[in-house]
C-alpha cells in the first residue's frame, strides 16, 4: 500500500526588528531596517536585554534550542515588554513540543503588539502542532491580513486546510505561496502532493518537476512524480523516476515495489 502523504510545516518566523526599541519598519516589502527613532533611544537595561535577544537568535540558528530559550528568558527578566523575545521563545518551545508554554508566550507577544504578522504566524504554528487547526487557521489568516505578501503563512494555512479536508482552500493557499515565492520547493511539493491526492496527475507532474529542478536529490519528489506518471499513462517516465528515487533512497520499499510491477507488466 502506498504510504500516507506527509505534508511539511514551515519553520518559525523571527521577529526581526519588530518590537525592538530603536528600530522601525522602513522597507516597502514589509522587511525591517533599523534606524534611530527620534522619540526615544534604548536605556542601558534595554540594550542588555536586546543583547540577550540577539544571542538567543544566534543560538537558535545554531540549533541550540535550550540555550536560546535561556537567553530569551534573560532578556525578558530585564525587559518584560520585549515582545520579540516572547514570540521567539514561544517558537522554540513549540519546536520542543512544549505547546502550553509556546501558546502562553505567543499570546503574550500578541497582547503587547497585536499588529505583528510574525507573532501571529508563530502562534499559528504552535496551535498547528497541537492539532488545533481552526485556531491555527485563524492566526495564519490574521498574519496574512497584516502582511499580505507572507508566503509561509499561506503555505502553513494551506496545510491546516488539508488537515481539515478543505482541499480547494488548501490549493488556493499553496498557489498563493508559490505566486509570492516561485522557488519555494516546500510549497511546490505540498501543492503537487495535493494534486496527486486529488488525481490531477498532470498538474502534480508539473509541480514535482519544479521541485526536482530546485532540489535534484529529493527522493519523495521522484517517487510521487513517478507514481503520477504511472497513473497518467507514462510507464517509461514512471520507471525512470522510480529508479532515481531508489538511487537516492535504497530503503524505499514503495518505489521498489512500483518499479517491479512496471517491469513485470512490460
Amino acid at each position: 500500500m502506498w504510504p500516507a502523504l506527509v505534508l511539511l510545516i514551515g519553520g518559525y518566523a523571527p521577529g526581526g526588528a519588530e518590537g525592538v526599541p530603536g528600530c522601525a519598519a522602513s522597507n516597502p516589502d514589509g522587511s525591517f531596517a533599523c534606524r534611530p527613532l527620534i522619540e526615544r533611544t534604548p536605556s542601558a537595561a534595554e540594550e542588555v536585554a536586546l543583547g540577550y535577544l540577539y544571542r538567543g537568535r544566534l543560538e537558535r540558528a545554531r540549533g541550540e534550542r535550550d540555550k536560546a530559550i535561556e537567553n530569551f528568558t534573560k532578556a525578558l527578566a530585564i525587559n518584560p515588554k520585549l515582545s520579540p523575545a516572547y514570540s521567539e521563545r514561544g517558537a522554540a518551545y513549540s519546536s520542543a513540543g512544549q505547546l502550553d508554554l509556546a501558546i502562553a508566550d505567543c499570546t503574550k507577544a500578541i497582547e503587547i503588539e497585536p499588529e505583528k504578522a510574525a507573532y501571529r504566524y508563530n502562534c499559528g504554528n504552535a496551535y498547528f502542532r497541537g492539532r488545533q487547526f481552526d485556531t491555527a487557521i485563524s492566526h495564519y489568516a490574521e498574519a496574512i491580513r497584516l502582511r499580505p505578501t507572507y508566503p509561509a503563512a499561506y503555505m502553513n494555512r494551506g496545510i491546516a486546510y488539508v488537515e481539515k479536508r478543505f482541499l480547494e482552500e488548501a490549493l488556493s493557499d499553496f498557489t498563493d505561496a508559490i505566486r509570492l515565492d516561485p522557488n519555494n520547493s516546500v510549497a511546490l511539493f505540498n501543492r503537487g502532493s495535493l494534486y496527486w491526492q486529488l488525481g490531477k496527475f498532470n498538474l502534480a507532474i508539473d509541480d514535482f518537476t519544479s521541485v526536482i529542478r530546485l532540489k535534484p536529490e529529493a527522493p519523495q519528489a521522484y517517487k510521487l512524480r513517478g507514481d503520477s506518471f504511472r497513473k497518467a499513462g507514462y510507464p517509461v517516465a514512471a520507471t525512470n523516476d522510480f529508479r532515481r528515487a531508489l538511487e537516492l533512497d535504497p530503503s524505499d520499499v514503495e518505489s521498489r515495489r512500483a518499479l517491479e510491477a512496471l517491469t513485470t507488466a512490460r
